[in-house]
């Protein structure tokens, strides 16, 4: 067995000997990492020997098979393996010397000085870590993705270690104690010992971008760091929310890193490609650099700054179906935000215990002594239905009560505003007979569901203003004062 320590001289890519150890650098999970310098073209290596435990292992020949694979990625976003000597004692891997440090170090120096990234610099460093791992799961799985295995090359991030893991997790699956790095990364199926895939590496990769994009780990730390306390952290604790650490990235970045640490493999990507394609898309919505105002108008400046930039090379056709999923999205946040201010509104009564309100369906549900009393759905209008103002509605709510009081509200958009605002309509008998329709023996004012709103929208678009609706200032503020006499109403019945 050859001597493993500085000066020793070892078979390298330039031929027998060619290699001299220089001094060790680094000692991990894999085993012991060496600085080597090769005597021919004079460029330095980083040699690596695995542990002991390894040589001993049942699983050798695996060791070796994945050495091989190893040997066989080639890519600028990972560290590149450029000879392997499995059948030598010890065996060892020569892989390319990267001297910018890990990234483990980078972010812990930033989190320190709470010196965040910048934009830029957190898409490139996405993209990097995207490419390199799609490069390796192309041949193998990497199983230990962690910022301590990823190094910084030139201001580009370079995947290490890949392919390692398997033989040590089987060499050492019956010790108690796991390497914390690997248990803060390891996904639901690994605790779970289930058959690994490259979803496996999309959890780990995920948490590691949220790392990236806010300088913290993507999921509340526990307090007891035991393989125990992991395990439940990964399996049943809901991860953090990007926007609660930064706001000028695009929110659907979220909604990507979410999806990545989904706790079921099977609600995470088919595949890499998957992933790259979301990627760029959630990009589109370049963010403002210096955020003021609220989160509306940053959303919508970045929407119309990105559509601007792409028209000259975007069909028609294409910009319609981005517009109208832009609406949607834009449909659903202001339907969200609508909720959250009704609800609000409804705050004194919640801490009275007078009511329970909750989120259900989508839509929000209020209930007295465990009898539904109120519920607010939205609804749409299919087609959009264009005012002869020129603004243009293809979402609506009903806000009902168990009286059968109510009142519908609209999202009414005017020019290109992509959010729109809400517009409260309470309807009456007399608009019904206006509309065409006779409406008897119900509470004034009601609102109307799906398929009548469309129909009695278009009936009534021409009529004057206040026969067509009548504005009720804040909806909030609307549907608590239906709800009160609803409470009342039905407080009074029921004594009766």
């Amino acid at each position: 067995m050859m001597s493993v320590a500085a000066g020793a001289r070892l078979d390298g890519p330039s031929g027998t000997g060619s290699l001299e150890l220089v001094r060790r650098i680094g000692q991990g999970r894999f085993g012991e990492v060496y600085l080597a310098t090769d005597s021919n073209s004079g460029r330095q290596f980083a040699v690596k020997f695995p542990q002991s435990v390894l040589l001993d292992s049942d699983e050798s020949i695996a060791f070796k098979n994945d050495l091989d694979k190893a040997g066989r990625v080639r890519h600028p976003n990972v560290v590149e393996v450029v000879y392997v000597s499995p059948n030598s004692q010890p065996p060892y891997l020569v892989m390319e010397y990267v001297d910018g440090g890990t990234l483990q170090s980078e972010l812990g120096r930033r989190a320190a000085s709470r010196d965040q990234l910048q934009f830029d610099q957190v898409r490139r460093w996405f993209g990097n870590l995207l490419d390199g791992i799609e490069a390796i799961n192309a041949v193998l799985l990497h199983r230990d993705i962690k910022p301590d295995n990823i190094l910084i090359d030139g201001g580009n991030l370079k995947i290490a270690d890949f392919g390692l893991a398997k033989i040590l997790d089987a060499a050492t699956r019956t010790q108690t104690f796991r390497e914390v790095g690997a248990m803060a990364y390891l996904a639901p199926e690994g605790w779970r010992g289930e058959t690994n895939t490259i979803h496996r590496d999309m959890y780990a990769v995920g948490l590691v971008l949220f790392e990236i994009a806010t300088l913290e780990y993507g999921l509340p730390v526990p307090a007891d760091r035991s393989g125990d306390q992991w395990k439940e952290t990964h399996l049943f604790k809901r991860p953090k929310r990007l926007t609660d650490s930064r706001s000028d990235l695009p929110a659907a970045v979220e909604q990507l890193l979410l999806r990545l640490v989904a706790k079921r493999a099977q609600d995470r990507f088919a595949t890499w490609a998957g992933v790259k394609q979301a990627f760029e898309t959630a990009w589109r919505l370049t963010p403002i650099a210096q955020p003021a105002g609220d989160a509306v108008d940053r959303i919508v400046r970045a929407v119309t700054a990105s559509r601007a930039t792409h028209q000259d090379a975007t069909s028609t056709a294409e910009l319609a179906a981005q517009r109208e999923a832009e609406v949607s999205r834009a449909a659903d946040y202001k339907w969200e935000q609508l909720l959250d201010d009704v609800e609000a509104s409804l705050q004194d009564l919640v801490k009275l215990g007078t009511i329970v309100v909750e989120r259900k369906h989508g839509g929000l549900a209020v209930t007295v002594r465990g009898q539904p009393v109120a519920h607010a759905r939205l609804m749409s209008v299919r087609p959009a239905h264009r005012f002869r103002s020129g603004a243009v509605t293809s979402s609506v709510a009903a806000f009902t009560m168990a009286t059968g009081q109510g009142f519908n509200a609209v999202l009414r958009r005017e020019g290109d505003d992509l959010y729109g605002e809400w517009q409260a309509m309470e309807w009456r008998r007399n608009y019904m007979f206006f509309a065409g329709r006779t409406v008897q023996n119900i509470p004034e004012p009601f609102a109307l569901g799906e398929g009548d709103f469309a129909t009695r929208l278009k009936l009534i678009d021409g009529m004057a203003s206040d026969i067509q609706r009548e504005h009720v200032g804040d909806i909030g503020g609307r549907f608590l004062a239906l709800l009160a006499d609803c409470i009342e109403s039905t407080t009074r019945r029921s004594r009766q």
